[in-house]
């Protein structure tokens, strides 16, 4: 391992940084996963997708906002759909895993007239 298909995820693997999401090959996206759990990728961007089927702890998770982009699926005006308390569980689970870290922390960032 050690070369990416996508130029961009190599580019950012060089400066630590991975972006993890469902449309990336298979071989990328095992590779983001392999560097980040070895500590080459410091800072790891993905989707709500790695809340579940893939164990890659973490010290700090952020989650940006509360709701997902779901397009005409969402049965909303806006497109977007809430995610659900166990959805936001999973995602904050990440972060101080007690096999891998002794803490963690785990950050929503919402507007004001957003609620969790």
């Amino acid at each position: 391992m050690g070369k990416f298909a996508d130029k961009n995820l190599e580019d950012l693997s060089q400066k630590g940084i991975g972006i993890h999401h469902a449309g990336l090959e298979q071989l990328d996206r095992k590779q983001v996963e392999e560097f980040f759990l070895t500590g080459r990728t410091k800072v790891l961007c993905t989707t709500s997708t790695l809340s579940v089927g893939v164990s890659l702890p973490s010290r700090c998770v952020i989650i940006r906002g509360t709701s997902s982009f779901k397009g005409a699926n969402a049965k909303s005006t806006d497109g977007f759909k809430d995610y659900s308390k166990l959805d936001l569980a999973q995602m904050m689970g990440r972060a101080g895993r007690p096999q891998f870290d002794t803490q963690g922390v785990a950050v929503i960032m919402t507007s004001q007239v957003d609620k969790v």
